[in-house]
């Protein structure tokens, strides 16, 4: 009626197991250390890893910017970009449009009213005009090469 002594109690055994697992509670944890990924030494301050949110902004697009293919190119890109709900205006395209429309706009009334010189005020309108309309387009165009960047980092990691 004896048992053998080779065949263990079953809770026995789950009863010691539950007791090892106790006693390694008590204990406070080990700290882990990790291997750096790369060949940077381990140590206590690694440089920051590189950001795949930042997007560096590329060269000029291939075709030369003041070409006649450049300009409508960049045109084009211009309206995909205003009318694009993924895409933020950064803070000089939202501020220098309106500035420069402004000034324009200012520029007409100043010439055609207050200084209303027959033949000086037409000419001093006209390429006061022309130098808003460059650096209107210079702005969007620079707007647009960042715009390019984004459209880029999207298509690449989505």
């Amino acid at each position: 009626m004896s048992e053998s002594p080779s065949t263990p109690d079953p809770l026995v055994e789950r009863l010691s197991r539950l007791e090892q697992r106790l006693a390694e509670l008590d204990r406070p944890p080990q700290p882990v250390l990790l291997a750096p990924a790369g060949p940077v030494p381990p140590g206590l301050f690694h440089p920051p890893p590189v950001s795949r949110a930042l997007v560096p902004i590329p060269n000029l697009p291939s075709p030369s910017p003041w070409s006649w293919a450049g300009v409508v190119q960049t045109l084009r890109l211009i309206v995909r970009m205003y009318f694009d709900p993924r895409y933020r205006l950064s803070r000089l395209a939202q501020i220098g449009v309106p500035v420069i429309v402004l000034c324009a706009v200012v520029n007409y009334l100043f010439w055609n009213y207050l200084a209303a010189v027959p033949v000086l005020s037409q000419v001093c309108e006209r390429v006061l005009l022309v130098l808003f309309a460059v650096v209107l387009y210079k702005v969007w165009a620079a707007e647009a090469v960042r715009y390019q960047a984004v459209l880029d980092y999207l298509t690449r990691y989505g």
